[in-house]
């Protein structure tokens, strides 16, 4: 039987925040007219700007205190017809780059700089560590292959089984939260592990049943045998991999969607996430039967 193996990866670190009202882009401005934060669905390179996003989130007494005047002077305006200011808030999220490979079993993988297709980059470690079960925890076979495989202008090398490679990896941009509401880190995340994670395909979740996008609850989830083994927390054991029209609908989860979307939907179909996360469950589900390997890799 086929296998499907996920790889994610958290890097480069590209952070962004997204306002959910866009009544803040022509009331919450400076002195110069100008806004004072970082508008909707609008990126954020977090190595280049820790001090803009920061300010971000200093700005919430600020905005609270904008939003109380303007209710005030509504009221004033009209008594009998106060309508509450919208809420609105913000929330951090990480892009990330997720692929899939459909056909071989995976028993190592690692990222490195070196140009795709450099088979001499291959370090000749990476094969025995894995076939003694020390690199990835999974022992491979003495007959197992290795092979390379760009990964967005890095190299993605793994030991893997000799069967035939089905689907050729396919690329995604994922999508998680990472900050909490009041600007610190520290959102809950699956963490990077030598040894994958193992998911399998569920359906019916009554919180991913919320989603209009998701009607069926479809999702994958880590088996118990797998988040006992790695340790996770409650928490960590919880995070599934779902369709998110936008940051709001992610606490610890993943998402994701076509490389190079930064948009944020509308709940309905359709929707590029949604798509992309169908095309993900339907080969784990048709292919993998319904199992899927995760590695988080660096």
């Amino acid at each position: 039987m086929p296998n499907v193996t996920l790889f994610l990866t958290r890097h480069p670190a590209h952070e962004f925040v997204y306002e959910s009202n866009e009544e803040l882009h022509t009331h919450a401005t400076s002195h110069r007219g100008q806004p004072t934060l970082i508008g909707q669905g609008v990126s954020a390179n977090s190595s280049d700007d820790q001090a803009r996003i920061k300010q971000y989130y200093m700005n919430d007494r600020q905005r609270h205190a904008f939003d109380i005047a303007q209710q005030k002077a509504q009221h004033a305006r009209h008594p009998r017809t106060l309508t509450a200011t919208a809420q609105r808030t913000r929330k951090s999220g990480r892009w990330r780059l997720l692929g899939m490979l459909v056909g071989p079993a995976v028993y190592a993988a690692r990222l490195t700089s070196a140009p795709s297709g450099t088979a001499a980059s291959l370090a000749a470690g990476i094969i025995d560590a894995s076939i003694g079960g020390g690199l990835g925890g999974i022992a491979a076979p003495e007959n197992a292959l290795q092979s390379c495989h760009s990964f967005q202008g890095r190299s993605l090398e793994l030991i893997s089984s000799s069967e035939r490679v089905i689907a050729p990896l396919t690329m995604f941009r994922s999508m998680e939260r990472h900050r909490g509401n009041d600007g610190t880190s520290g959102y809950v995340a699956l963490p990077k592990s030598t040894s994958p994670y193992d998911f399998f395909a569920q359906t019916g979740n009554s919180v991913v049943k919320k989603l209009k996008s998701e009607p069926h609850g479809r999702c994958l989830r880590v088996t118990a045998r797998s988040a006992h083994d790695h340790g996770l927390s409650s928490l960590q054991e919880a995070i599934l991999i779902h369709p998110a029209p936008s940051i709001g609908w992610l606490i610890g989860c993943i998402s994701v969607r076509p490389l190079g979307d930064d948009g944020q939907y509308d709940d309905k179909l359709p929707n590029p996430s949604a798509e992309c996360f169908t095309t993900i469950f339907n080969a784990v589900t048709s292919w993998g039967g319904n199992k899927v390997r995760l590695f988080v890799l660096a």
